[in-house]
């Protein structure tokens, strides 16, 4: 997975925003409500995989941009670890405290049954995909991109950089929000949504501070971590 810098400025970013955000939500709805099934599983693949190439096309192809690896010029190992460490010890203590209560094993059997990973090796597999490679790609779409959008669009004015990382955190909650709709009960939909938000705004803000994907990244793994091993006591 690779990262860009660009070589023009460009204010198309209001098209590109409108291009790519609405699309996983879009997806998501498709798989869930709108058509499910077949259809319904192709159009959320078409919406992955959207989300991968339309970033690259639109940077590659609007703003003349250029490939890169993302380089740690600027640092930030110590607060990469510090965010992620806290969001793992945040998301063990919220499951410790009322996470027991809260998820059902059975639900939470049954998410997973629905998604494919129902079985030891299918949920190993899973996880690592989702740790590794999801996180990766999360981080190049929404904080790269999307942040970077944003940044275009809000210009100069105060407070453009702290909205900046809200508005492309709101963008990136909306479809898990509709994805938790879809499987689990109310308060564990709004308790999510609210710390996919909190955990997308402290990613932005590591991209902004730091100006690489591999920040951001690197937290997002150790927040990703004890989710799945808690879906691992869970199911098995």
């Amino acid at each position: 997975m690779i990262y860009f810098v660009a070589r023009d400025e460009t204010r198309a970013a209001a098209p590109a925003l409108a291009l790519l955000v609405p699309v996983p939500s879009l997806a998501v709805a498709a798989a869930h409500w709108l058509v499910p099934g077949p259809i319904g599983q192709a159009l959320f693949a078409f919406g992955k995989l959207w989300l991968v190439m339309f970033p690259a096309f639109w940077w590659l192809r609007v703003e003349k941009g250029s490939w890169s690896w993302s380089p740690l010029r600027r640092g930030g190992l110590g607060m990469r670890l510090l965010v992620g460490v806290g969001m793992a010890a945040g998301i063990t203590a919220a499951y410790l405290a009322l996470g027991r209560t809260w998820l059902d094993p059975a639900l939470v059997r049954a998410m997973a049954e629905r998604s494919g990973i129902g079985t030891p090796l299918a949920y190993g597999a899973g996880s690592a995909y989702w740790v590794l490679l999801n996180s990766l790609a999360e981080e190049v779409v929404w904080r790269w991109f999307v942040v970077r959008q944003w940044e275009r669009l809000l210009g100069d004015r105060p407070g453009a950089s702290t909205l900046a990382v809200l508005a492309s955190a709101a963008c990136f909650t909306a479809h898990h929000t509709l994805a938790l709709a879809a499987q689990a009960h109310w308060p564990l939909v709004l308790a999510g949504s609210a710390a996919v938000f909190g955990a997308g705004a402290a990613w932005s803000w590591l991209y902004l501070r730091y100006r690489s994907v591999w920040v951001p990244w690197l937290a997002h793994v150790l927040a990703d971590l004890p989710i799945f091993l808690i879906g691992w006591q869970l199911l098995f």
